[in-house]
């Protein structure tokens, strides 16, 4: 099955002033460090070292005088919460030092120019894309070809969907049709709707979880086919003799439901398969239990994108770790990536309907096309 025989066109991609600005930058208001250190110092001596700042949240860096007091530390900071009267977490770095998180008084969100107007974004290679900030407010700054998949996990008022948006908007601002295609399957007809039209879509948007395993079987088909062609010019990867294919599946848990025995094994072998052959899983779910998000799957996934879940069961099923229960929402995340099996946090960008709009608009539109 040869999916790209068709009449190439030429595209420039978008101007970033479909994009709104930014709001100006202002100093977010934190605690005197030595005096939360004064009151940590009555269960367990500390000293105060510093804090950062990101959007959602305040972070106080301590070392401890003796470092078998971090026990103490737990009970200082049940204290705290209840004086400040908000909930402080418990960040520990090592025996000798810990950290604090304590939500802002004025959190802010993260517009998604910021990341993109960036030059680390702009050098970007592969898929690179943008998902927001990390802790210390540097571009958070994805490369979906090197995770090479993603799934990612959050409750209602998480920002999933908008992170979602956020990751494929950073793709449409760096690629063309001639350097990415796309497919979409969306059961709940709501979250994808918009990029109906685009040029990077290789078939319709997918709404029919029946219709989907259907779909997953051509692109195990396409796999296969890329496969003989590497092997024919004697290559190990894909290369230049194809575009890459992003395979973006929201809600997860709607295929998983209602058609496990024929969606599972194609996902599974597209992720244990597709990076070699430029084949990419971008995968998102509100329900990441484990009859939805399977050993096999999991397995073969290991870039996990935890946003705020309902409970310390559903963090443990996508990122091996709690703490998922005590983000704040509304795109603060922690995400675990192939390179490492530490859990980063980060804050999500965020993109408005209107802004996506006139992205999808741009690329339907005759701007986007030289010819």
């Amino acid at each position: 099955m040869n999916i790209f025989n068709r009449r190439p066109r030429y595209y420039i991609t978008p101007p970033v002033d479909l994009l709104t600005d930014p709001p100006a930058a202002h100093t977010a208001t934190a605690y005197d460090g030595h005096q939360l250190a004064a009151f940590l110092s009555r269960a367990a001596p500390c000293v105060f070292r510093g804090h950062t700042i990101a959007p959602q949240l305040v972070q106080y860096r301590f070392d401890l005088s003796d470092p078998f007091d971090l026990p103490k530390i737990n009970k200082a900071v049940a204290a705290l919460s209840a004086v400040i009267h908000r909930p402080v977490e418990v960040l520990t770095s090592s025996k000798a030092h810990f950290a604090l998180a304590i939500p802002s008084e004025t959190p802010q969100t993260v517009p998604i120019k910021r990341p993109i107007c960036t030059r680390e974004f702009d050098q970007g290679g592969g898929l690179t894309t943008a998902a927001g900030v990390w802790t210390d407010s540097t571009p958070a700054l994805l490369d979906l070809a090197e995770m090479p998949h993603t799934l990612i996990a959050g409750a209602t008022g998480s920002g999933k969907s908008v992170l979602l948006h956020c990751l494929i908007t950073g793709l449409l601002y760096k690629h063309t049709p001639a350097t990415l295609k796309m497919i979409m399957i969306d059961p709940k007809q709501t979250e994808l709707n918009m990029y109906t039209g685009i040029p990077h879509l290789l078939r319709p948007i997918c709404t029919r979880p029946a219709d989907a395993a259907t779909l997953l079987a051509d692109m195990c088909r396409e796999m296969d086919a890329r496969y003989k062609e590497m092997k024919k010019h004697g290559l190990r990867e894909i290369g230049s003799l194809y575009p890459p294919i992003l395979i973006v599946i929201d809600e997860l848990a709607d295929l998983m439901l209602s058609s496990r025995k024929t969606v599972e094994p194609y996902l599974v072998r597209l992720a244990q398969l597709g990076r070699a052959a430029g084949m990419h899983l971008l995968i998102a779910t509100q329900r990441p239990t484990t009859n939805v998000v399977t050993g096999l799957i999991k397995a073969n996934i290991p870039c996990r994108i935890c946003l705020r879940v309902a409970s310390w069961r559903d963090s443990m099923t996508i990122i091996d770790r709690k703490g998922g229960e005590l983000l704040q929402g509304r795109g603060d995340g922690l995400i675990v990536l192939p390179t490492s099996p530490t859990a980063y946090r980060f804050q999500g960008a965020y993109i408005s309907q209107g802004e996506l709009l006139r992205v999808c608009d741009y690329w339907r539109g005759p701007a986007a096309r030289i010819r």
